[in-house]
């Protein structure tokens, strides 16, 4: 969970196409044009963990790798936080509960250290227009957030995500976050 120290790299561009880094952005928020020959990155490549995944106290953690490496698991568990925090009295709690208790504990009890770090992903224009009118304010991510150790992983990532079932225009984001609690795995 990242909150605060959002600096003002709220970035942005047009929608990546065939690989290709977000575009310059408007208003002078940064250019990522020109690093789209950074190697391409996912989170499910995990092979730097050096995590010990031993006993069964090692159970929050191995979920937390799971919801990174599975995106789809992941936000599963997500959408359950959230439907808790906004609709309490309808959330059914039958559903990811144990997986997100399990997780959010394990990040909120452990070892965090202040970092730098970089988000990325594709939002749509609604999205972006609400992210850009709060680019120099706090933000609170709910659950957690996989984040880059660089800038061109970030941009590299943005690359890898699979555009072809989107509905509507995405436009490719990356968040500089400075003083954010972190919990490194890789």
């Amino acid at each position: 969970m990242a909150e605060g120290g959002m600096d003002d790299e709220v970035k942005e561009g047009e929608p990546a196409a065939d690989g290709d880094a977000p575009a310059k952005v408007e208003g002078g928020m940064g250019d990522m044009g020109g690093m789209g020959a950074a190697t391409a990155v996912s989170p499910a490549v995990y092979d730097a963990d050096d995590f010990k995944y031993e006993g069964w106290e090692s159970v929050p953690a191995i979920l937390l790798k799971q919801a990174t490496v599975n995106g789809y698991f992941g936000d599963l568990v997500k959408g359950h936080i959230i439907d808790w925090e906004f609709n309490q009295k309808k959330a059914a709690d039958l559903t990811w509960g144990p997986a997100a208790g399990f997780i959010t504990a394990f990040v909120g009890t452990s070892t965090l250290t202040e970092t730098e770090t970089w988000f990325s992903g594709h939002v749509g224009d609604d999205d972006l227009a609400a992210l850009t009118a709060i680019k120099d304010g706090p933000i609170l991510f709910p659950g957690w957030v996989a984040g880059w150790k660089t800038e061109a992983d970030a941009i590299a990532h943005v690359a890898t995500i699979d555009k072809t079932h989107a509905s509507g225009n995405l436009n490719g984001v990356i968040f500089h976050v400075t003083g954010c609690p972190a919990l490194a795995f890789a």
